[in-house]
């Protein structure tokens, strides 16, 4: 099976997580996580890396880059499922104006608003 370079596009962004390797084939994981950071149609895709690469240099150059999370193997996929769900559960506050992100790193949240319809409520 030939394997083909994958492009992408507003038209397959609206993934509400992005989990992969840094070691693949064509294109490695840093590549990838540059073109997705470095496109404003893309930038707001979490990034969950998987890998083998134990060394500091690795993680923190990802970091630097803007992955929300960074997970080694061997990893255990309920631990992966719930981190994917902190994650998009994050983003649907976030959209839903609960949190407000202070900076485009990726990971790093700013204050979080306490709603009109809460205060209210709690008011009384």
């Amino acid at each position: 099976m030939r394997r083909t370079k994958t492009e992408y596009t507003p038209a397959n962004s609206s993934k509400n997580c992005a989990p992969m390797d840094l070691n693949m084939p064509i294109m490695d994981g840093f590549q990838v996580l540059h073109k997705l950071k470095s496109n404003p149609e893309t930038e707001h895709i979490p990034v969950i890396i998987l890998t083998a690469r134990i060394d500091i240099e690795s993680e923190r150059r990802c970091l630097q880059a803007g992955v929300t999370d960074y997970i080694k193997k061997p990893w255990d996929p309920a631990e992966l499922q719930e981190r994917i769900a902190i994650i998009v559960g994050a983003r649907e506050l976030e959209r839903e104006g609960y949190v407000t992100k202070s900076a485009k790193s990726g990971d790093k949240w700013g204050e979080l608003p306490v709603p009109e319809v809460f205060l209210e409520a709690h008011q009384r």
